[in-house]
């Protein structure tokens, strides 16, 4: 935090000289309760944690095509969970139980978290998730640091996105993760643009680079891109556009994984789409396929590898659904499923959202899963989440 105070100690002095440097400063309070009910098969008992997270967004603009980006979480933990988050904070920001090799080759470069404060049952700890530099001269764009290379179109699973591919089941970090790196960009043309980008992990023997190009045919934006991820050499695209309205969205990537013990070439591809109603119904699905995922049970041995191996899922085909709603003017109701055609899992997520005052935002949300012993969802805890989120805004 006294990193903090520092730059807007630093922002407040510029002001008052002869030089006004622009900035801004947004964020959020977010108070989280949580309760998490395992399978009983596990022989696990129920767990109730209180998480606290305050996230600060700071721009500062020291010139017309210079921008600089900083973004810090702190996160108070208290209950089982900080047991939990501790593990996570000692492998470096990644669940425990990787082995050193695998949590170094998914990681950022940097190991920008600390923790101030650890006991039994209480956790406080800080990490920065952004800091990037950008600078724009005519066509050219150039940003480098920690950052988010957000490659793909479709809204839940981004085959084509391997600098810093995102969970849906990651609850607790709507910004999504950060990769330590660089990229340029040429925008060719106002539809046009050729990005090219690399990523340090870690582990820096097995960076991640890659060059996409973007254009616009009869109304559809097109994505192409080749690269390598660590040892992987992988070759894609995506798509995106609409139909009568609705929003339709299409990824594949190739590659040829050493990962995966073989020189077979891995497929892994993704479409999807989206509609909203005039009653403000709004309707998503989207379809999984990777051929190197099971068509048998998902769970056990089959998870921990798609989990170690950085798949989106152990699955051969995985489907998501989404329907949502406004019961009020301040109140929205949402339910969306994960299902696992394959061996009969699936995952529910209730959600109901109110807007309880000015920037200040209520939600309860399940999480529920179904399924057999050895199925992807059937030994995963159900959980219950109450949220409390308040946002702010500071400008010059």
């Amino acid at each position: 935090m006294h990193r903090i105070r520092l730059i807007l100690l630093a922002v407040a002095l510029l002001q008052t000289g002869s030089y006004a440097l622009d900035y801004s400063a947004r964020g959020y309070v977010r108070y989280s309760g949580i309760y998490q009910n395992p399978p009983e098969s596990t022989g696990q008992e129920d767990q109730y944690d209180n998480l606290l997270t305050n996230r600060w967004n700071l721009r500062l603009y020291p010139a017309e095509t210079v921008s600089l980006g900083l973004e810090i979480s702190n996160r108070l933990m208290g209950g089982d969970g900080a047991d939990q988050l501790r593990k996570i904070i000692q492998s470096g920001g990644m669940s425990a139980g990787l082995s050193p090799e695998l949590t170094d080759r998914r990681l950022p470069y940097f190991n920008w978290e600390r923790v101030w404060y650890d006991s039994d049952f209480l956790l406080l700890s800080s990490k920065i998730d952004r800091f990037w530099i950008d600078y724009t001269a005519g066509e050219w764009e150039l940003q480098a640091g920690r950052q988010r290379i957000a490659w793909g179109t479709n809204l839940v699973w981004n085959p084509v996105d391997i600098f810093n591919p995102s969970s849906p089941f990651d609850f607790d970090n709507e910004e999504k993760p950060g990769a330590d790196g660089a990229r340029v960009i040429w925008y060719t043309s106002a539809v046009t643009k050729l990005e090219a980008a690399v990523t340090i992990p870690r582990d820096y023997h097995h960076p991640t680079g890659a060059i996409q190009w973007k254009g616009n045919i009869s109304g559809y934006d097109l994505f192409v891109m080749a690269g390598k991820k660590g040892t992987d050499l992988t070759v894609g695209g995506a798509f995106a556009g609409s139909i009568k309205g609705a929003g339709f969205r299409g990824e594949l990537l190739c590659a040829i994984p050493d990962s995966l013990g073989s020189a077979t070439p891995a497929w892994t591809a993704s479409v999807g789409g989206d509609y909203t109603f005039q009653n403000s119904i709004y309707l998503h699905s989207q379809l999984l396929y990777q051929s190197y995922g099971t068509i048998g049970n998902a769970g056990g041995l089959n998870s921990l590898t798609a989990y170690t191996e950085g798949w989106f899922s152990p699955a051969r085909w995985s489907w998501f659904g989404q329907v949502s709603g406004e019961l009020h003017p301040l109140v929205r109701g949402d339910l969306s499923t994960i299902v696992n055609p394959m061996d009969g899992s699936f995952y529910l997520a209730p959600t109901l959202s109110w807007s309880a005052l000015t920037n200040l935002d209520i939600v309860l949300s399940g999480m529920i899963y179904e399924g057999g012993a050895e199925t992807e969802f059937g030994s995963n805890s159900d959980m219950v989440l109450l949220r409390g989120k308040y946002t702010f805004e500071i400008s010059d």
